[in-house]
């Protein structure tokens, strides 16, 4: 998944870093694509060039027929947030959100697909080893043994994600975020297991040299769709939704009139790098 996570860098552009390095990533996407996909099959050089050739077009695409859309997104989201969010708004700018996110990953996977298409014996099982490697971070991280841990990091990424829109929060707005925070469903262990199971038949695809066609599938069908997963999980996921835009919605009625002005010139910061990259088609 970490690959499916950085083509989205293709549209959002390093939503959660600074607005100064958007056009530097920007326009560095086919690159850190590339570097990203390598790490993971450890393409020969024939296999890299031929690669690196499809993420440009494919960047030349989103730049042409996508990024637009990102620049009307922020400016609506802009325009809410300056008198408070209602929950109309804040279903809009969630639900705009993962779907511009699902239209980029989805236009994406038949520019990565073809790198997965005749992969050796020896790739594949260098893709098995990277993934479980992967795995293993995200347990690090997400799933430590200790139950105070998880909490503590799960409020830590919570928080850093906030502060990075509202600026510093207050006491008791850290408070309030922990504490919504902490009524999303738990879904780590779930999620890991969901992935882990795509990643094997992912390999099964591979190692049985099945077409471009059935593996474009499977990864839209995974990425963009989230097909295969539990039912418990898949009720995790919406209940997950619903508890999300409650926290944007609270956190957004706390707002001084200092966090409500970096907000918003966060969001003109993003903007700003945006028809920078369009002026520059």
């Amino acid at each position: 998944m970490r690959i499916a996570c950085t083509l989205i860098l293709l549209g959002l552009a390093t939503a959660l870093g600074g607005c100064s390095v958007v056009r530097l990533a920007y326009n560095n996407s086919d690159w850190l694509l590339l570097k990203e996909m390598n790490n993971y099959l450890d393409l020969s050089r024939v296999q890299e060039a031929a690669a690196f050739e499809r993420l440009q077009l494919r960047l030349e695409e989103h730049r042409r027929d996508e990024l637009p859309g990102y620049l009307v997104y922020l400016r609506r989201v802009r325009s809410a947030a300056e008198d408070g969010l209602s929950a109309d708004e804040t279903d809009w700018t969630v639900e705009r959100g993962y779907e511009l996110a699902r239209i980029t990953v989805a236009r994406t996977i038949p520019a990565v697909t073809p790198s997965l298409v005749g992969l050796s014996d020896k790739q594949i099982d260098h893709l098995e080893s990277r993934l479980a490697e992967t795995n293993q971070n995200f347990r690090h991280e997400y799933l430590p043994k200790s139950e105070e841990k998880r909490v503590a990091r799960r409020v830590k990424r919570a928080i850093k994600r906030i502060e990075h829109w509202t600026g510093a929060l207050r006491d008791e707005q850290r408070v309030l975020a922990a504490r919504l925070r902490n009524a999303f469903p738990k879904t780590a262990e779930t999620w890991l297991a969901y992935n882990m199971q795509q990643q094997q038949r992912l390999l099964s695809l591979l190692r049985a040299r099945v077409d471009r066609p059935k593996l474009e599938a499977f990864l839209t069908g995974w990425w963009v769709n989230l097909e295969g997963r539990s039912a418990a999980l898949e009720r995790k996921n919406d209940e997950g939704l619903v508890a999300m835009k409650q926290l944007i919605i609270k956190i957004d009625a706390t707002l001084d009139d200092s966090q409500r002005r970096f907000l918003l010139w966060r969001l003109d910061g993003y903007t700003d790098q945006i028809e920078k990259l369009l002026d520059h088609r």
